[in-house]
């Protein structure tokens, strides 16, 4: 091969290597297009709430709402747009970061949430690990940004606290569900999400994600107390819609939970994502 090949082809192959792998768009490609939802505080006993809702005409998710702390507490909600289901994502491991595209509407947060599902991600006991990396968005501007969380930062997560579990990079060939939201803030927020992409290199201009310090999480209660706590904060987050009826059943779960837990083991079952189950 001539000498003066070898720049060319070395050239050819730092770019393939470097090409981004794009996970979802909101233009209706067909590779990239996906169903999303919301997932908001209300089923922990909040009164945050947030829309996701794909503009295929300006090829953007609307993703706006309000975060409010919740009833009873000083603790700020959350708010979240993620993949229904599980889906099949290509096999991310050959490269480095995640980076989200957006463009900011009008928003008094500035910190963003991007979470990764995989198939593999499970502590020791079997609970369903959220990798979490936070994002800091420039609110004094309506240019696309473009905010890049190496992954590296990621943090395996359950119900929003630090857990023991495998690395997000050995999970990146098992992508199963993409998550964006608003938490641990209070305001309103009104962004359009534009693509998100694994990339080798974050963008030049790219906000870096630093890494996160959390505190471990809590898998549950230890005694009838919390499944008190529980309905007296489901009573009172709803009190504002249905007033005194919603109170009175508040203190029917209470009088249900004081006679469960003096006839059975203390405990509260939970859902694979860390969501109270239904009293019986």
């Amino acid at each position: 091969m001539p000498t003066k090949m070898l720049p060319l082809l070395a050239s050819i192959v730092h770019s393939v290597a470097a090409e981004a792998v794009v996970l979802a768009t909101f233009d209706g490609a067909p590779a990239t297009t996906h169903d999303w939802s919301n997932q908001n505080d209300p089923v922990m006993g909040g009164i945050s709430q947030g829309i996701c809702e794909v503009a295929s005409s300006e090829d953007v998710m609307v993703f706006l709402g309000t975060v409010e702390n919740v009833p009873g507490t000083s603790s700020a909600g959350f708010a979240s747009c993620r993949t229904a289901g599980r889906t099949a994502f290509p096999d991310l491991s050959s490269t480095a970061a995640l980076e989200l595209s957006l463009r900011v509407v009008e928003s008094e947060l500035t910190t963003f949430e991007v979470q990764l599902g995989t198939l593999g991600g499970r502590t020791s006991s079997g609970r369903t690990i959220s990798y979490l990396a936070e994002v800091t968005a420039d609110t004094t501007t309506s240019a696309i940004q473009h905010l890049c969380a190496p992954w590296p930062v990621f943090l395996p997560t359950f119900r929003g606290g630090a857990v023991s579990g495998p690395s997000l990079e050995s999970q990146l060939s098992q992508v199963s569900r993409l998550d964006v939201g608003v938490a641990g803030q209070v305001g309103t927020f009104h962004v359009e999400l534009i693509k998100l992409e694994a990339v080798n290199n974050c963008s030049a201009n790219a906000s870096i994600a630093e890494p996160l310090s959390r505190g471990p999480a809590s898998f549950g209660s230890s005694g009838g107390s919390s499944e008190l706590s529980a309905g007296v904060i489901a009573g009172i987050a709803l009190a504002g819609a249905a007033g005194v009826l919603a109170l009175l059943a508040g203190a029917v779960y209470c009088r249900r939970a004081r006679r469960s837990h003096k006839s059975q083991p203390a405990h509260m079952s939970m859902n694979e994502e860390g969501v109270p189950a239904a009293a019986a």
